[in-house]
């Protein structure tokens, strides 16, 4: 009597290796690395996969490996500014180098460190931290693994000696603010800055410096602990004629934000930029149509994922094929100011 092969039922890795008519060490080579094996032999067995509906196991060739081919993306919010346009374009050129790409969408909760250690579990070559800042057991933790791990967002002094650190220049995005300030005599800026945002320091150190270089009051920022969006935006002009009744220039960090106060002093009756001037630093969508244009310092983003790709080629000694402009901020013109 023929023995019943006990399991799940699913198609397996030997299954596979016996319709390509290779050994089922070369097919688990292949998914690993697909360089190791030619481009007719590779295409046979993705063909066998698809006709098997094989799924690979993951976590069992990362152990059976001392490196992986994973790299690990976290961020707090998939909604965090920039972070659409870096992960794109970081996705496309880690999948043409041979990376897996595994995306995780973490707070600060301690639910969601519980489940990082999990996805750490799975042995990534690398983790790429966008606007997020991990407690000290955690950097501790990526540091004993020998997990190495490049960071977009703001410089900590507890980050992992490992650790490389890319950072918008926001410095030149508020000095261009700065001169646009000075030629129009702005005398009361506002701040609007998501307050969980992990670029906040940053930004409010440059903003600080900025004011008190033109001899303008410091600390004029209002946070938002809100998911920014345009109604978010929308609520917050009533908050400023309560708090900040002075104000005659608002700028913000989210371009919803930003949208959302013009909406609102729209339906207020408050003209823009006359009585209110209103400046996005951030992602602005130079291609908008059914909008009118913000006013703002447009943050390049995909000069920045560039810079991030470099930093992770430099991490994983390989060589780098991208080039990033030179060229860190730009001024777009509107009609918000």
């Amino acid at each position: 009597m023929e023995r019943k092969r006990r399991g799940t039922g699913k198609s397996t890795l030997s299954d596979v290796a016996k319709f390509v008519g290779v050994s089922s060490m070369t097919v688990s080579r292949a998914l690993r690395d697909p360089t190791k094996v030619s481009e007719s032999l590779l295409k046979k067995i993705q063909e066998a996969i698809k006709e098997f509906g094989y799924i690979p196991n993951n976590a069992a060739q990362t152990l059976a490996s001392a490196s992986s081919r994973l790299i690990l993306f976290v961020t707090p919010r998939l909604g965090s500014s920039g972070f659409q346009t870096i992960y794109h374009h970081m996705k496309l050129s880690l999948k043409k180098m041979g990376f897996h790409v595994l995306l995780a969408e973490l707070n600060n909760k301690q639910a969601d460190y519980d489940s990082l250690s999990t996805f750490i579990s799975y042995n990534p070559v690398l983790v790429i931290k966008f606007d997020i800042q991990f407690t000290s057991e955690l950097n501790d933790y990526l540091t004993k693994s020998k997990i190495l791990s490049v960071s977009i967002g703001h410089t900590v002094n507890d980050s992992p000696q490992s650790e490389t650190m890319i950072t918008p220049d926001f410095k030149a995005a508020f000095e261009l603010i700065a001169y646009k300030i000075a030629s129009k005599e702005y005398r009361n800026p506002l701040l609007i800055l998501h307050g969980e945002e992990s670029f906040s320091q940053d930004i409010i150190r440059s903003w600080d410096r900025m004011l008190l270089a033109h001899d303008l009051s410091p600390n004029r920022v209002h946070p938002i602990y809100l998911a920014p969006s345009v109604m978010v935006g929308f609520d917050v002009l009533k908050e400023l004629q309560t708090s900040f009744t002075d104000t005659d220039l608002v700028v913000t960090s989210d371009e919803n934000l930003a949208y959302g106060i013009w909406f609102a002093c729209r339906d207020a009756g408050i003209a823009v930029p006359a009585q209110l001037a209103i400046v996005c630093v951030g992602q602005l969508d130079l291609t908008q149509s059914g909008r009118s244009k913000l006013s703002g310092v447009h943050i390049r983003w995909d000069n920045l994922a560039a810079q991030a790709m470099e930093a992770v080629c430099e991490s994983l000694e390989l060589p780098s094929k991208t080039k990033t402009n030179t060229i860190p901020v730009e001024w777009i013109s509107g009609e918000s100011y």
